[in-house]
């Protein structure tokens, strides 16, 4: 590694070696903003901008009386996104998380 730059370092031995971590990270930040419902609640005051936890509590109705089927169908197209990202990712996951409890 004589005469490599910081940045030639930090691409070819760190980022390497710490992708695993980077991706447990990105994976469980993307589920917790994919779920996140009181932030957007707060920040958005249109229906063209809701997000899904939001629109979903909008189809129950102003008294819980929505249309069970509409609900669940938006529940079961809700999961599709992170458990492909999940399922893409299992690798990287387990790597990272085997990676940071094994003692060396």
């Amino acid at each position: 590694m004589d005469g490599a730059s910081r940045l030639w370092v930090f691409l070819k031995v760190i980022l390497p070696m710490s992708f695993p971590a980077v991706a447990v990270t990105s994976v469980i930040s993307f589920i917790a903003h994919w779920n996140d419902f009181f932030r957007p609640l707060i920040f958005l005051n249109s229906f063209e901008k809701m997000t899904l936890p939001i629109g979903m509590t909008a189809l129950t109705g102003a008294f819980g009386t929505g249309n069970l089927s509409a609900i669940l169908a938006g529940v079961t197209l809700s999961l599709i996104v992170p458990l492909l990202f999940y399922i893409f990712g299992q690798k990287y996951l387990l790597d990272g998380i085997t990676a940071g409890g094994l003692k060396l």
